[in-house]
Parts: C-alpha cells; structure tokens; sequence
C-alpha cells in the first residue's frame, strides 16, 4: 500500500486522502494512516487546510536519528563458577535396585 501511494504522487503536487485513495483504489480510512505511517517515516509532508490534511512528496529527506551508544560503566566480577551439587550416579542407582531385587529374592 505504501508503495502505491508513493508511486501515484508527483513531486510537488498536495493530494487529500479522497484524491489518494480514488487512485490507489484503497478505503479511505487506510489511505490515511498510510499516509500518517509515511509522515512518520519522512517520505510525505502534511499540511491541514481547512481542517483537511493534504500530503505530498517531501521536498528534502530528513536526517535519521542517530543512535544513542552511551556505554555504562559496569563493575568487574569474578568468573561464573556454579553452585557444586553432588549428582545421584547411575552406579548407586544400580547397586541400591540390586539390592532391593535380593532383598525380594
């Protein structure tokens, strides 16, 4: 959709969203938060003329925002080392059933 409406734009020209969405072929009420979408973007200017929007193709392309990389200090620590536990051994297992199979015996 975004594409469309770009595409059906001349450079300089103000469209309402009536005009867009008759040449787009889109409802008007997507029409319009397309056209917002792309306001937000920097691809579209707006203007209100009589409490209508109008919207054409931005003249200059504004600079994206750069991002912000600020590092925060942090504080060393030593490596990760975790929690010993003493595991149940596949050997103690056997023996403790063996002895349990005798005992049955």
């Amino acid at each position: 959709m975004k594409h469309d409406i770009l595409e059906c734009m001349d450079r300089g020209v103000w469209y309402c969203v009536e005009t867009l969405s008759s040449l787009t072929g889109y409802a008007q009420r997507g029409t319009r938060e397309t056209c917002l979408l792309l306001v937000g973007e920097g691809l579209l200017d707006m203007e209100t003329l009589n409490e209508k929007r109008r919207f054409r193709l931005a003249m200059t392309r504004r600079a994206s925002r750069q991002p912000d990389y600020t590092s925060v200090p942090t504080r060393a620590a030593g490596p990760y080392r975790p929690r010993w536990t003493p595991m149940r051994t596949y050997d103690r297992d056997v023996r403790s059933h063996q002895r349990l199979c005798e005992e049955v015996r």
